[in-house]
């Protein structure tokens, strides 16, 4: 090997002593991971990793069958899974109604709800789940039962994060678990409004890249994956702003900012530490997985101690007036999405599992986000656990190509879950490396504790990117102007009938019948534009808004009880459901709302 014990550099701070999470050279991580694995605890461990290789159809298009469109929910298909445990099932059911109806318009025959007998049972896991209805493993045909959106209902104690982990490999799932009724009916007006219009963001993305001095970490992260994706995205999508926040603008006013205030975009990207709290802390639940900015002097400058809350952003931060409505975040930081209660990277065998909380929780600011009472965020990208450069470096080059593949669906208007299968492809190719390594190391009866323990934090790492919210979402987004730009300057014409860009000696060259007839061009050219600007301008004196207040209430003062009270945005199927969530019959919702049975997207390119 060419180098047996390199220096890692580690996502994550411990906001108790303001010291990284986690200090571990090369070998230390694969003791850490596997200590002195023998042949057969290495047979044990690849088990693990079989049922990912077999829903692999390597290396693209998988996901949906052949002559599926996974951007078409008429095609797709779209369900809704929730826990057979959960003593809220019915009125979190109630609440997502304008949600519910709206999709079941959308994927027609292809709409699933997973409830009652159908439900999410304890301890069931994907293979259990699927054979409930005679389905196997392999690209997602909705006709056999199941759709290939679905959104679970739930905190990770009744829906696993281990079943989300392996159901996406498969399908395109995402999570909703808040700590109030009324947050999912305000989600649920949300998206309602994105997809029928009455959201519309400006086409911009920011990305912000917190750095802090002496710190390998951000560093890595800023020059091998922030940079290279805006080195690819902004040239390529002109119709769109793209933003880069770096250096010292990273604080965490400007955080708040983009989180829903004055300069809000459709997409935002950050990538930061995310702070975390070990075993015990009251903050824990809180805080962990909050952003940490730029106030943070770096591991060197900080004399130690707890971080101050103000170096952070966390859920609770998310200010009461603040509207994150119609955007969808992608968080790359440690524990970002969410904290499993024992710790993903370390597998001993015979040794108990390291708990790293007291049971497993999705982190507070994505759930702020998505459930804010003004109107909440589309969806959030994050991960559960430690986050790993292993993302997106490997040794020294950067490997951006799934976060390019995923950013780029997302601009040209594609679902948010069919964007994801670029990390669903990768962490069934590692799983793949993985297991072909056991099977080697198994066979020559010798392990290579760095190299093995490099894949299997690569293979947890890749697997634990998640969606917090509905994998149907788009980017609620303006369309691109179309048509001939009123605004650009007309072509300057000399008085000789030249065009300004032409050399004089090549319109002498230019035979007569040919100048007549480019001179008549430029004139009716110049009479059209004309004719578009006085239009535009009549046009623009009789606009109006198609909808009020961009489609968000006013007044609406935050959810606190635990059903939605009357100043719940209004619920239009509400009176017209049966308990199963289905509509009564007569009751419709208007297809041409349905952005997914003709969808209109430009790519901007």
């Amino acid at each position: 090997m060419s180098n047996a014990n390199p220096r890692i550099a580690f996502n994550g701070v411990n906001a108790a002593n303001g010291q990284y999470g986690l200090q571990l050279d090369g070998r230390q991580l694969a003791d850490l991971i596997f200590g002195n694995a023998s042949p057969v605890e290495l047979r044990a461990q690849k088990d693990k990793y079989d049922d990912a290789i077999r829903n692999a159809n390597l290396p693209t298009h998988r996901g949906v069958g052949e002559g599926i469109d996974a951007t078409n929910l008429a095609q797709a298909g779209w369900g809704i899974i929730f826990a057979h445990a959960d003593p809220h099932l019915e009125a979190v059911q109630e609440a997502l109604q304008p949600l519910l109806a709206l999709r079941k318009a959308q994927a027609g025959e292809h709409f699933r709800i997973f409830a009652g007998v159908d439900a999410y049972r304890p301890t069931e896991s994907k293979l259990d789940f699927l054979r409930r209805f005679k389905v196997g493993s392999g690209a997602v045909d909705p006709k056999r039962g199941v759709p290939y959106y679905l959104l679970l209902i739930g905190n990770p104690e009744l829906i696993p994060y281990e079943f989300q982990y392996q159901l996406d490999v498969q399908f395109a799932v995402g999570r909703l678990d808040f700590d109030a009724v009324a947050q999912y009916a305000s989600y649920a007006a949300s998206v309602v409004a994105a997809e029928q219009g009455q959201t519309r963001l400006a086409r911009t993305a920011s990305f912000f890249s917190v750095t802090h001095a002496d710190d390998d970490a951000t560093a890595f992260t800023d020059q091998y994956l922030v940079h290279p994706l805006l080195e690819r995205l902004t040239p390529q999508y002109p119709n769109w702003q793209i933003q880069p926040v770096q250096g010292a603008s990273t604080t965490r006013t400007q955080l708040e900012s983009l989180l829903g205030g004055a300069q809000k975009p459709a997409l935002l990207f950050t990538a930061s530490h995310g702070v975390e709290f070990p075993l015990g802390d009251a903050k824990q639940e809180h805080h962990q997985g909050a952003l940490l900015c730029n106030e943070w002097p770096g591991p060197r400058q900080w004399a130690g101690g707890a971080l101050p809350a103000d170096f952070y952003f966390a859920g609770e931060h998310l200010a009461s007036s603040a509207n994150p409505a119609g955007m969808i975040s992608f968080h790359f930081a440690c524990y970002g999405g969410g904290t499993p209660q024992y710790y993903d990277f370390a597998h001993k065998e015979a040794q108990e599992r390291f708990a790293i909380a007291e049971r497993p929780f999705v982190a507070q600011l994505p759930k702020h986000l998505l459930g804010h009472p003004n109107g909440g965020a589309l969806a959030a990208v994050s991960h559960i656990d430690r986050a790993w450069s292993y993302s997106f470096k490997q040794n020294q080059t950067p490997q951006t190509t799934v976060f390019e593949g995923a950013l780029e669906r997302l601009l040209k208007g594609e679902p948010l879950g069919w964007a994801l299968e670029f990390f669903n492809n990768r962490y069934a190719e590692v799983a793949a490396d993985l297991n072909s390594e056991m099977d080697r190391m198994r066979y020559r009866g010798r392990t290579e504790p760095y190299e093995l323990a490099a894949l299997w934090t690569e293979n947890n790492d890749a697997r634990n990117y998640v969606i917090l919210g509905d994998p149907a979402v788009r980017l609620a987004v303006e369309q691109p102007k179309r048509g001939i730009d009123t605004d650009s300057k007309p072509i300057q014409v000399h008085a000789d009938r030249r065009p300004a860009n032409i050399l004089a000696d090549d319109w002498q060259r230019t035979p007569a019948t040919v100048q007549n007839a480019l001179t008549d061009a430029l004139h009716q050219i110049a009479q059209l534009r004309q004719q578009l600007q006085q239009a535009n301008a009549n046009q623009s004196t009789m606009r109006q808004s198609v909808y009020r207040d961009g489609g968000l209430a006013t007044g609406r003062t935050p959810f606190t009880s635990a059903k939605p009270s009357a100043q719940s945005p209004p619920n239009p199927t509400r009176g017209n459901v049966l308990r199963g969530g289905q509509l009564r019959s007569g009751q419709r919702i208007d297809p041409s709302t349905d952005h997914n049975s003709s969808p209109d997207h430009e790519d901007g390119r």
